[in-house]
């Protein structure tokens, strides 16, 4: 069979580069490169320099159309763009509103919606009615996880073109050594309210004065690519570490490879999320690379955590700290969970395994 030729559209402000991308635009990398046997892939993102390289990027220009929104001039380009582009399926990532209007103006090619959060948040989305809309309308609808297809699937249907895709991760398996983890501990996240990190922060002030020779860092910003601090919300979180010196670092947002270094040298991870978190990539990495985590019931979470990782019902600082207490003091229970973890993540979420999934639904899709 040949290969599918597959057109990407990334949401607007969505940056796509080794520095400063985030959780959608790591996957579409991801993805590009796992099926690059099977797919010909053009991705297309507002116009940036640094972009991932070995990768077809068409750079749509910021500019704003007379008499169209910013979103809708941003819609129209990419339409102009995919008129010179030979493709099979376009998949639009995470924008009801654009998906629909490329699909009215190639009504010939099969167009996708892929969705990374919560569908009830989405614009477009938040009816039972605008979803029956969307899976009339479009060919096929992406999820994430189980949870978001969950939230899309409408009351007492099961529509057949609906179907979840996990974020996957390159390159596993990670070359990391277990038996030289540091007593490190990790939060990598946006440091918002939904992420939990002041819980963490506060729990930290009770575990590390127990535990001297341990320390943690925060990687992250309220906003992505932030090198300092810019909300009283992040100014609080550091208020509360501020005490513990030496012990706690706060790093503000770094590039994803950075991340991942500590990671590998990380035996622990903590993703302390409050909301319906939609997958969980912090998760899937942390756990990829052997780190012992801690996370809660929320959203798609549990199913990245399967049985392997510390898994909080009730969230509050002294949950959080009662279990970094357990797994700091139980060294067999904290190796055999950074162990585990790792190889269930590389059973599971592997590109190779989640790329052959979604190139069963393109394939899928061109027989009808």
């Amino acid at each position: 069979m040949s290969l599918i030729r597959v057109a990407v559209v990334l949401p607007q402000r969505e940056k796509f580069g080794p520095k400063v991308a985030g959780a959608i635009a790591l996957t579409v990398r991801d993805f590009v490169h796992g099926t690059n046997k099977q797919s010909i892939t053009s991705v297309l993102g507002h116009q940036q320099n640094d972009t991932f390289e070995n990768i077809d990027f068409i750079g749509i220009e910021d500019k704003k159309i007379q008499f169209f929104s910013r979103s809708k001039s941003y819609t129209k380009q990419c339409i102009n763009a995919l008129k010179k582009v030979a493709v099979d399926i376009i998949e639009v990532h995470n924008r009801v509103a654009a998906a629909i209007a490329i699909k009215k103006a190639f009504p010939q090619l099969r167009v996708a919606l892929y969705l990374h959060n919560d569908p009830h948040t989405i614009r477009g989305l938040k009816t039972s009615a605008e979803r029956v809309k969307v899976c009339e309308v479009l060919d096929v609808v992406i999820c994430v996880s189980e949870f978001v297809k969950s939230r899309f699937v409408y009351k007492n249907t099961s529509p057949s073109n609906v179907f979840t895709v996990f974020n996957a991760l390159s390159g596993l398996p990670f070359t990391v050594s277990l038996e030289q983890k540091k007593p490190l501990i990790v939060f990598a996240g946006r440091i918002v309210p939904d992420k939990g990190p002041l819980l963490l922060a506060q729990a930290l002030r009770k575990v590390l004065p127990q535990h001297s020779e341990w320390r943690c860092v925060f990687v992250g910003a309220a906003f992505y690519g932030a090198t300092e601090p810019q909300t009283d919300y992040e100014k609080e979180v550091i208020a509360t570490i501020s005490g513990l010196g030496d012990a706690v670092e706060y790093m503000n947002s770094q590039p994803n490879q950075r991340v991942m270094d500590l990671l590998r040298q990380a035996s622990i991870m903590v993703m302390p999320s409050v909301w319906e978190e939609p997958f969980g990539r912090s998760l899937l990495e942390a756990m990829a690379s052997g780190c012992a985590c801690i996370t809660t019931r929320r959203g798609g979470l549990p199913e990245v955590a399967g049985e392997h990782a510390i898994v909080l019902n009730t969230i509050t600082n002294e949950t959080i700290a009662d279990a970094l207490h357990l797994l700091i003091t139980n060294v067999t229970l904290c190796k055999q969970t950074q162990r585990f973890s790792k190889q269930y993540i590389e059973s599971r979420f592997s590109i190779e395994t989640q790329s052959n999934k979604l190139h069963n639904i393109r394939s899928q899709l061109l027989q009808y």
